[in-house]
């Protein structure tokens, strides 16, 4: 009955067998301890969903930059008219 380690006999089985037991308490207790560190890395990924969610929202009331250019066109379009027009403006008024 001789196999890897061992010298053939049974005599240190209790011992070996107490190790095996110590060890599968410590993997009970990090097992249960993974368990409790999930369910707060689910809550903390449910969070991260709802803030998302709010910040595409908020992203998509923002104004495109299509309107952007077409706003800063025209503002410069109308700028350049009031100055160009200012002195005809004057002559007019004055």
């Amino acid at each position: 009955m001789k196999s890897g380690g061992g010298d053939g006999t049974s005599g240190d089985m209790e011992v070996r067998v107490a190790r095996l037991e110590s060890d599968v308490e410590y993997i009970k207790r990090d097992v249960g301890d993974l368990k409790l560190d999930m369910r707060v890395v689910r809550s903390d990924v449910s969070g991260l969903k709802v803030d998302v969610a709010r910040l595409d929202e908020r992203v998509k009331a923002l104004p495109s930059k299509g309107f952007i250019v077409t706003a800063s066109v025209t503002i410069v379009g109308v700028l350049t008219a009031v100055i160009a027009l200012a002195d005809k403006v004057r002559a007019l008024l004055g």
